[in-house]
């Protein structure tokens, strides 16, 4: 099934790459080559999933593209548009890839790949076929709406935190909760099941700018962390892989669908 894609590019030879790419995968395309083009036809036209490039001109005559139009479009969605209404995909540029796919991530991007599209940790097929989930995914039931009796635990991503029971989880934790969650909340449950939801270690490290070890480093100490607070709390203790679980050998990293309840507010 063939979805409506907007594909925010003012690269002609990149933009119609993803043109050839998404036409034999039967979706139909759509191309706005600056910020101006682009408002104009997502407030005429409807849309399934939008490929965003950060780095934009304001107008067909300017010469000076930059990241903040890019930046600029996604907020223009955002205000009008949830991320199970419409899905963002930002590209940017491999230089910029760290820092940048966080913040918009923070911004309610559903996810990032780098460009290079052939040097990214994630290939576009996958980002594309996450996309795709999510968008029949948010035709379903899912997990953010309604509280499972069987659920243990509620993560709620918020504009400028991530609260688990109650507890808000800011700085060094944060970023590794959007990344995690950017995936997860792609995902129905029963792909998670089936690893789908997992985040390679790699991935993880290029995208925070971290060496591969201290992810694993980054989960262990969240672990004691989030067990600490609970305690504090008089919550009771939490189990090792009852948030954040990994896959075998510490390959991937998800949040976990079985005993967590996941919403954005």
């Amino acid at each position: 099934m063939g979805y409506r894609a907007l594909i925010i590019e003012d690269d002609h030879a990149l933009a119609d790459v993803l043109r050839m790419k998404l036409t034999r995968d039967e979706h139909s395309i759509t191309i706005a080559k600056h910020q101006r083009e682009a408002y104009h036809l997502l407030d005429q036209q409807r849309f399934d999933f939008v490929l965003l490039d950060l780095r934009l001109p304001t107008n067909k005559n300017d010469m000076d593209p930059n990241t903040e139009v890019g930046f600029a479009i996604l907020d223009h969605i955002r205000a009008r548009f949830s991320q199970d209404e419409l899905p963002v995909i930002v590209m940017t540029a491999y230089e910029e890839t760290s820092q940048t796919a966080v913040r918009a991530l923070k911004a309610f991007a559903n996810d990032y790949i780098q460009k290079p599209f052939q040097d990214s940790p994630v290939p576009l097929d996958d980002k594309l076929a996450g996309i795709i989930r999510h968008i029949e995914a948010a035709k379903k039931p899912s997990p953010g709406k309604g509280r499972p009796a069987d659920k243990q635990h509620k993560i709620v991503f918020r504009k400028d935190c991530v609260e688990i029971n109650g507890i808000k989880i800011h700085d060094r934790f944060h970023s590794l909760f959007v990344l995690l969650g950017s995936r997860t909340l792609m995902v129905t449950p029963d792909a998670a099941s089936r690893d789908g939801a997992a985040m390679p270690g790699k991935a993880i490290a290029q995208a925070l700018r971290i060496e591969e070890p201290t992810v694993r480093q980054y989960v262990t100490r969240f672990r004691k962390f989030i067990d600490d607070e609970h305690k504090k709390l008089k919550k009771g203790s939490i189990g090792k892989q009852d948030i954040i679980r990994n896959s075998r050998d510490w390959k991937g990293y998800e949040l976990n669908f079985e005993t967590a309840y996941i919403s954005r507010e």
